[in-house]
């Protein structure tokens, strides 16, 4: 086995959990997902990679996750994604989606301080 260490702020892992949540919810019928993260000079990353069979991806959860959203229109089905979208506009970060039939990339990207 490969074994490789990464260390990532509070702040970030709660980033990682609600997109690893998010992914999840995308397998409607089951799947596999990865993370991956990586060091760079200038940056960290995370890719969440989900893949099955009958994946769900809706424009509105990624409108959720990149746009903000007026408090009074928080639902139950919206709340997680507009909290994860406060977690990254307060670690500076930002999100990349590759959608593929039956595979759904996330990106996330924190520039280094």
């Amino acid at each position: 086995t490969e074994s490789l260490g990464v260390s990532v702020s509070h702040k970030m892992a709660r980033i990682v959990f609600n997109l690893l949540l998010i992914a999840s919810s995308t397998l409607i019928r089951g799947g596999e997902i990865s993370v991956r993260f990586a060091q760079e000079s200038d940056r960290m990353m995370a890719t969440i990679h989900a893949r099955g069979d009958g994946l769900k991806w809706e424009s509105e959860t990624e409108r959720y996750l990149t746009e903000e959203t007026d408090p009074q229109n928080l639902t139950p089905k919206n709340v997680q994604l507009c909290l994860t979208q406060a977690f990254l506009k307060e670690l500076k970060a930002s999100i990349d989606f590759k959608l593929d039939e039956g595979s759904l990339a996330m990106s996330l990207i924190k520039p280094k301080e």
